[in-house]
């Protein structure tokens, strides 16, 4: 029996490639969120203003937002079946799962580093 014999795939259960976009979109925008702080922190500390900064925080927290509320919808989807006591969680539940917790992971770390942002002007070097 093959793979795709043991879990026959609905027409409305999301494929690989949503369901690797949705785990991998937290650590991915995080990523570019850290690139993009190191670009614009000259920037806020010449024009001595950080809306840029918390824009692109709250821009990144939201698109983490969405890629968790999809993870957490794919996932409601694959386990609409249930795992009773003692059945494995199939390798898409899993991932769908996984994007749930990433998500919820890389909005916390955003969260984190914005703490400073607020409290530490970007100017302060040493």
């Amino acid at each position: 029996m093959t793979n795709k014999e043991a879990q026959p795939q609905s027409s409305d259960s999301p494929g690989a490639a949503a369901l690797w976009t949705e785990m991998l979109a937290g650590p991915v925008v995080w990523v570019v969120y850290m690139e993009a702080s190191y670009m614009l922190a000259p920037l806020a500390c010449q024009t001595g203003s950080t809306v840029a900064l918390h824009g692109m925080s709250a821009v990144s927290l939201m698109i983490i937002a969405v890629a968790g509320l999809f993870s957490w919808a794919s996932w409601k989807k694959l386990s609409r079946g249930g795992t009773g006591r003692g059945q494995r969680m199939s390798r898409r539940s899993f991932m769908a799962a996984g994007g749930v917790a990433l998500s919820c992971m890389f909005i916390l770390v955003i969260i984190a580093q914005e703490i400073p942002r607020i409290m530490i002007s970007p100017c302060l070097r040493e």
